[in-house]
């Protein structure tokens, strides 16, 4: 994955180095600065859309939103990583899979769906009142 963002990166400089030097052949400084200004909104927009381009045909967009889909969750039930790990899936794993160090299993991705299932049926999600973020509750005597 680091080899094709480095390629990416490479072929994006070399394509503006390239596009620069044509520019330079334009008859007036005017028409060189509007290229440079196109050119600079349309080389990395380029590179992001190849680079987007490749990751969904790698299916690794579905992995990335997974996996902050199940951390998400995670974290807004209260659940931490050992209450959801499983004898096939450890705590350590699932935290490397958080971190981006790993890339999820199909095992993973199984049984993370299951214990987040699972989850939304034995807990409730935490209760944020007004208070516990510093602001008065209404109706309290503080804010009048």
């Amino acid at each position: 994955m680091i080899a094709l963002a480095l390629l990416v990166a490479s072929a994006a400089l070399a394509a503006g180095l390239a596009a620069t030097l044509l520019l330079r052949l334009l008859p007036t400084v005017r028409l060189q600065l509007a290229g440079l200004a196109l050119l600079a909104a349309t080389v990395p927009l380029a590179a992001v859309l190849l680079s987007g381009w490749v990751m969904f045909h790698m299916g690794a967009d579905v992995k990335i939103l997974t996996v902050t889909t199940v951390a998400a969750l995670r974290t807004q039930r209260g659940l931490s990583q050992r209450a959801i790990s499983s004898p096939g899936v450890s705590y350590a794993y699932i935290s490397r899979i958080e971190a981006g160090a790993r890339a999820p299993s199909m095992k993973a991705l199984r049984h993370s769906q299951r214990s987040s299932a699972s989850a939304s049926s034995t807990s409730r999600p935490a209760r944020h009142h007004r208070s516990s973020r510093g602001w008065p509750r209404r109706g309290s005597t503080s804010d009048r």
